[in-house]
């Protein structure tokens, strides 16, 4: 079935978990859809902009201004939020444990000052926090091992539980 929707706010993320389709807009709408009907399932407002998006078996996870959300897919609700500081950015859900990244940007200087990783376990708690060199512009998560790219020239931070972050210089010229 093809079908068109409104959502409030431009579209910042777009996901399909099992037979639903989430999105999320700019404004901090996020609506889920059933694919086969077309049919709205739940609607949802927060203060926005909806930045990443990512799901578990149950339930699918949002970042949005400072905080993050566990929300079941079935029906819309709101399991957990947390406020995690700087403004969320990217987060990757793996098994039970949910890695995020946050930056804060600072006009004085015009530039990112703080970025830091969370680990957040299935309740919301934060397990772990590392303060890391650079602001985050992807996460990816094999072997339990967090993999952040790093704005700039820094390359990427390499982020094991218990350990301080190691850092993986690119051989980089400069030129594109």
């Amino acid at each position: 079935v093809s079908f068109s929707r409104k959502l409030n706010g431009e579209c910042t993320i777009l996901k399909i978990v099992d037979d639903f389709v989430i999105a999320g807009s700019k404004t901090g709408n996020i609506i889920c859809w059933e694919i086969e009907s077309g049919e709205e399932m739940w609607n949802l407002f927060f203060d926005g902009p909806c930045s990443d998006i990512g799901n578990s078996s149950e339930n699918i996870f949002i970042t949005e201004s400072d905080k993050v959300h566990c929300i079941e897919v079935g029906n819309g609700s709101v399991i957990w939020s947390k406020s995690i500081g700087g403004v969320s950015d990217y987060l990757f859900a793996l098994e039970d444990k949910l890695w995020v990244t946050s930056s804060t940007y600072t006009f004085e200087i015009q530039d990112y000052e703080d970025s830091n990783v969370l680990l957040l376990n299935a309740a919301g708690e934060i397990e772990e926090r590392w303060e890391i060199s650079g602001k985050a512009w992807f996460i990816l998560v094999k072997n339990k091992i967090a993999f952040v790219g790093l704005s700039g020239q820094n390359g990427y931070a390499e982020l094991k539980i218990g350990l301080p972050p190691k850092y993986i210089e690119l051989e980089n010229d400069g030129s594109i």
